[in-house]
């Protein structure tokens, strides 16, 4: 009698009409079907409620043959007894499950049980994210959490509960307000974990162009280009844009105000003007003339510069702010306010920079002079 491999075998769950049933499955390796194991009916896609390996049915210790070294091998007299098994499990759970409203409890505390161990505590994702893929793997969830028939199928897999239908477990990812928060704390946990990955120089996340591209974190619009990059990439991998937004505001004071000053500096106090050039063209016995570095920008301008840049940061984002951050005072300038403190902040701009180029005008002939010694 023909024996088949434990390792080829897959248990398919199937929909019909408003129960579903399982089937053991052979799968076509270059047309990916799966072929019923005593009938060899193909099986339609569309009726596939989930898919598992049938080494999922037996313990670790019985999936492996250890006297010949090989894993199991099962007859079709095999096959049929686990066929027989599977469903008649299925449907006494089911009946245990949905008899009446204490067991429709009893099950949805099973539910929320498996749920607590379904979320990662961690917000880390992984770059094949980028591609969204399909494959109910663990490491796709951070892509797949808006995706309710997805998240069903992978919390019935992942949490071993093969005597639920998928129908019952997508009841409650869809209506469980228990499933509906824990699923909103792990995309916080991603979100959270994006800022202090890209604050830490974190590689694969998107850059626009518009901000700087690779320089973006020195250019004087870093902060704007940093919020943009959270929200493009946390979109790429199929985030939900009102979870982003969220975690934005309620994580601001791990990035806002940090790289504000940032782009401040990275505009009135450029680093790359202190640095003496004259150091890389070798040495020379000439003595070097003195140099003076760019004197600080006014506490008063930046502190002034930073009051406009939150009210305007407000202006571009008052919804999410006022939905799950904290407005402060700068925010909030009255139409008079902001005129004033626009004028203020043109003349010292223009002032600061006509300081950087009389000092670059220095320094170039410093620098001509050092060179030609």
């Amino acid at each position: 009698m023909k024996k088949y491999s434990i390792n080829n075998l897959y248990v398919i769950e199937i929909q019909n009409e408003k129960d579903s049933y399982y089937l053991i499955c052979k799968r076509n390796e270059i047309n990916e079907k799966y072929i019923e194991i005593f009938t060899n009916e193909k099986i339609k896609s569309s009726k596939i409620l989930n898919k598992e390996p049938l080494s999922n049915y037996y313990s670790k210790f019985a999936q492996y043959n250890y006297k010949n070294k090989t894993s199991l091998m099962l007859n079709k007299k095999d096959l049929l007894r686990k066929y027989i098994s599977i469903n008649k499990e299925a449907s006494l759970r089911k009946e245990e499950v949905l008899s009446d409203n204490t067991t429709y409890k009893e099950a949805n505390g099973i539910l929320e049980k498996a749920t607590l161990n379904f979320f990662p505590k961690e917000g880390i994702w992984y770059s094949e994210c980028f591609t969204q893929p399909s494959d109910l793997n663990m490491r796709n969830l951070p892509c797949h959490l808006r995706d309710d028939i997805w998240l069903a199928k992978m919390l019935k897999q992942n949490q071993k509960l093969f005597y639920m239908s998928t129908n019952r477990v997508l009841e409650f990812v869809r209506t469980s307000p228990f499933f509906q928060e824990k699923r909103h704390d792990y995309e916080q946990e991603i979100v959270k974990w994006q800022i202090d990955w890209m604050k830490n120089n974190g590689e694969s996340w998107l850059i626009d162009e518009d901000y700087g591209g690779d320089l973006m974190f020195l250019t004087p619009v870093c902060d704007l280009g940093f919020r943009k990059g959270i929200v493009d990439t946390l979109l790429s991998i199929g985030m939900n844009i009102s979870a982003i937004e969220e975690g934005i505001e309620k994580n601001a004071p791990k990035w806002r105000d940090s790289l504000m000053n940032q782009a401040f500096f990275n505009e009135y106090e450029p680093v790359l003007l202190d640095i003496d050039f004259s150091l890389f063209l070798g040495e020379s016995n000439q003595p070097k003339p003195e140099r003076k570095n760019l004197e600080p920008t006014d506490y008063e301008f930046q502190k002034n510069w930073l009051k406009m840049r939150k009210y305007e940061y407000y202006q571009r984002h008052k919804d999410s702010v006022d939905k799950y951050g904290i407005v402060e005072p700068d925010m909030l300038l009255a139409d008079n306010e902001v005129i004033e403190l626009r004028t203020y902040l043109e003349e010292k701009h223009n002032e600061r920079k006509l300081q950087i180029e009389q000092y670059e005008k220095q320094n170039q002939k410093s620098l001509r002079k050092d060179f030609c010694n």
